[in-house]
């Protein structure tokens, strides 16, 4: 196949289209005793999208732990981090 054009499109598709691929890691930890209980979690996750140079990676972390004082009270803390780091090719096409 021939392409005439001035902007042959074939070429231009693959050089900025790929297989995109998605992986993600959980990992969780629970307890709880009769005064205590508590969650903690990692997660991870990595998308390469379909355009080249095209990625996002998500780092994540929580926990949550509870106290128990009496029958009618309780303590705690939930606490949640997060880090996202993106990469996005951006390309700006025009004719003239």
């Amino acid at each position: 196949m021939e392409c005439t054009s001035k902007w042959p499109i074939y070429r231009l598709v693959d050089a900025l289209l790929k297989t995109s691929v998605t992986q993600k890691l959980f990992c969780f930890c629970g307890w709880w005793n009769g005064k205590d209980k508590g969650i903690f979690s990692l997660n991870f996750s990595n998308e390469d999208g379909q355009f080249a140079q095209d990625s996002y990676k998500l780092y994540s972390s929580k926990i949550r732990v509870d106290h128990k004082i009496k029958k009618w009270m309780k303590v705690g803390i939930d606490a949640q981090l997060s880090y996202v780091h993106q990469k996005i090719l951006l390309i700006l096409i025009y004719r003239l």
